[in-house]
């Protein structure tokens, strides 16, 4: 019954190629102990009068955990689409929904502890700031 458990909550994820297709699916956990190929999007997210967001992410994340990063984002679930990762992840991580996001386009960044296409985005959130609603966000200009 644990071994049931453990599956029903394994993140799984697109494993892809140097051409950024997919040629196989493993879990989170798996991708990152074997510094696998994947995908993940980036948010860059503006208030329209040149503040920019930038976060810190919790202690309790697999990769940089408690340092700054200048995008919200995450990995894509395995068979999810970009866009709609870069929503789920805006939502999650700053609840942000319902505001267009702009597609800047893919690259790809490869060092020793990661192989990863990232997929960049940027949207505008000028209603009640962001940086109220996690208190992990920080707000920078």
């Amino acid at each position: 019954m644990a071994e049931q458990n453990h599956l029903a909550s394994t993140e799984w994820v697109d494993i892809v190629n140097e051409n950024n297709e997919v040629i196989a699916q493993s879990s989170r956990e798996q991708m990152r102990a074997q510094c696998l190929r994947h995908r993940a999007t980036y948010i860059v997210v503006h208030d329209g009068m040149g503040k920019i967001l930038v976060q810190r992410r919790t202690e309790t994340k697999d990769f940089h955990p408690g340092m700054l990063d200048a995008t919200a984002g995450g990995v894509v679930q395995a068979d999810e689409q970009l866009l709609e990762s870069a929503r789920r992840e805006a939502e999650e991580e700053l609840g942000i929904a319902g505001v267009p996001f702009a597609d800047h386009g893919q690259f790809y960044y490869e060092d020793k502890f990661c192989r990863v296409w990232g997929s960049l985005f940027s949207c505008v959130s000028t209603g009640r700031s962001p940086c109220r609603k996690k208190r992990s966000a920080r707000c920078a200009g």
